[in-house]
């Protein structure tokens, strides 16, 4: 099929039928992105990172920066009915963008902890969680992720969203039992995936910290 401007309206015209939480939750997955290879990348020089890693951080961190922006302006948009300009680079980055970072980066070389959450909460929970988006599991995922990276305060912009819209904004909120039980569950099953170097006992240790701190929002 040939793209044409006509095209391209008609497409934009039907994604502004979307509900909010479509739009915020495909935001998040962008999002990690960044969020996750700055993660991958932290204390490497650029011989000791895998080939393009380092193109996918830069490209990721501009769509990163530019979501925190049009975010709030594209919602207004999907209330309002009429296209503006925010809301069609959002989409544009939420479907476009984003693909080619992943593809840059092979795909799972940028995956960290906020997508392992999003795997193992689908493996444990999928009768609880199956009602929740791919984006709303990563998201609140994200919020464990921005912790261990040492950037908390990035939580407040995340939390805002997902608050306003009534969206999940725990591990609760996504299905996941909060027991202790289920805590060493999660610790065990992301210390023994690629997301967290085993053979690391600090990096283990501000792990579990931080693991912590994310079971400790459901209080």
């Amino acid at each position: 099929t040939e793209v044409t401007e006509e095209l391209i309206d008609s497409y934009i015209d039907f994604m502004l039928t979307q509900p909010p939480r479509l739009l915020i939750a495909g935001a998040y997955d962008s999002m990690a992105k960044y969020i996750e290879t700055a993660m991958r990348i932290k204390g490497k020089t650029e011989d000791e990172m895998q080939l393009g890693i380092d193109y996918a951080f830069l490209l990721s961190k501009q769509i990163y920066e530019d979501i925190r922006r049009l975010l709030p302006e594209a919602l207004e948009t999907l209330k309002n009915g009429v296209t503006t300009k925010a809301f069609e680079k959002l989409v544009y980055i939420n479907l476009g963008v984003t693909g080619v970072i992943s593809g840059i980066a092979r795909g799972s070389n940028q995956t960290a902890l906020a997508h392992k959450f999003y795997e193992i909460t689908r493996m444990l929970f999928p009768n609880s969680s199956k009602r929740y988006l791919h984006g709303e599991i990563v998201g609140v995922g994200l919020l464990l992720q921005n912790h261990f990276n040492g950037e908390e305060k990035n939580n407040e912009f995340i939390l805002q969203i997902m608050q306003e819209y009534e969206m999940p904004y725990n591990i609760a909120g996504v299905g996941v039992d909060s027991s202790e039980e289920i805590f060493e569950e999660y610790y065990n099953r992301i210390c023994n995936s690629s997301a967290i170097d085993m053979k690391n006992p600090a990096e283990c240790k501000k792990f579990k910290e931080s693991l912590y701190y994310f079971w400790e929002s459901n209080k």
